[in-house]
């Protein structure tokens, strides 16, 4: 197991077989054609988002995913969002997940952003070593229960995004689970060309007891933006807002959930701009409940998990930042490759031998 953070060997993670990378800093130069749909003309560019979360009140793993899902709704109402479409609870069969992302699909045109947000349990089909396994997202039937025929795979996912999506369609999945393994995969050969991102929050096996069921990637994400526009920036790319949400992830949670980057092969992470831009003077839901004396609890409660809020740092909120630091740490490079160790390790698993890193 590791300790602290380290600047290791550079990874060949090799643009023409896609990124793929746990805990560490990408390259996060804006090295992007098309910007934002914010920044150009909004009949020419839009952003569509599908946003699926389940608490999984009737089984007895219970989240509180719904709580995260309705805060996304919010950050997409603020950046004028083409379409906000939302699938919730019972409502999140596999069946209606599909037929949503044909619905939304269909709207896309060229240089358009496809958004696929899913907060829940993960689940693995098969064993690692099976030609057939796959990782799936745990739907639900309509009366909230599970069942493997609940679950909707990774590759009919896929198959269904990428048969109704325009080749040049802009696409961008985040799953924040309480699952080891990152849910949505764009290694294989028929995401080659397409502009698709990945970006995942997972829960090390190791470390499956310890309560913390999802959400710091969300959150992470909604610190990150809000620091980015703090700091003046409001066009770039997503592998920066990816590094700052794993400081974020660092800073306020202490690394306690894995973050993962994806992207599909021929393409990089500085490649893609992020969609999501609003107003300045954004603020995190977190930020907002948080005082010079710790988060408010009461206005906390509408807004994030108490188990998030047991584990947050409070002091580490709305903190000034050197802008010239911060913005040399999210842009990434050689330099800067820094990677936290997985949870199993900070937890001090003893394995003998990590088996994430």
């Amino acid at each position: 197991p590791q300790s602290g953070w380290a600047i290791p060997e550079l990874a060949a993670h090799t643009v023409m077989n896609g990124v793929f990378v746990q805990n560490e800093l990408v390259n996060g130069q804006a090295n992007f054609d098309k910007a934002a749909p914010v920044f150009l003309h909004e009949e020419d560019h839009a952003a569509h988002l599908l946003l699926l979360a389940m608490d999984y009140s009737h089984t007895n793993r219970p989240l509180t995913c719904t709580t995260d899902a309705r805060n996304m709704e919010e950050l997409g109402e603020q950046c004028s969002v083409r379409t906000l479409a939302t699938l919730y609870n019972e409502q999140c069969t596999k069946e209606a997940v599909l037929q949503a992302v044909r619905n939304i699909g269909s709207k896309c045109r060229p240089d358009d952003f496809f958004v696929m947000y899913f907060a829940g349990h993960g689940a693995n089909m098969g064993d690692a070593g099976d030609e057939a396994h796959d990782e799936a997202l745990m739907c639900v039937n309509d009366m909230g229960g599970v069942s493997p025929e609940t679950l909707l795979s990774n590759s009919e996912l896929c198959a269904e995004v990428l048969a109704v999506l325009p080749h040049e369609t802009r696409t961008l999945f985040l799953a924040d689970c309480c699952h080891y393994a990152a849910v949505v995969d764009l290694s294989g050969p028929h995401w080659e060309g397409r502009q698709a991102v990945a970006i995942s929050g997972c829960q090390d096996m190791q470390c499956a007891t310890d309560n913390i069921w999802g959400g710091l990637l969300t959150h992470s994400l909604f610190l990150a933006v809000e620091k980015l526009s703090r700091v003046g920036r409001d066009h770039y790319s997503v592998g920066m807002l990816f590094n700052a949400a794993l400081l974020e992830d660092e800073a306020v949670f202490g690394g306690r959930q894995d973050l993962y980057i994806q992207t599909a092969p021929g393409m990089g992470p500085d490649s893609m701009a992020w969609p999501f831009v609003p107003p300045p003077g954004y603020q995190a839901p977190l930020s907002r409940c948080s005082t010079p004396f710790g988060l408010d609890h009461q206005a906390a409660g509408a807004l994030i998990s108490p188990d998030l809020a047991h584990i947050t740092s409070p002091d580490t909120l709305n903190v000034p930042v050197s802008v010239e630091e911060y913005i040399t740490q999210v842009q990434g490079g050689p330099g800067l490759m820094m990677s936290k160790p997985c949870r199993a390790c900070r937890a001090g698993c003893s394995t003998g031998q990590c088996s994430v890193q």
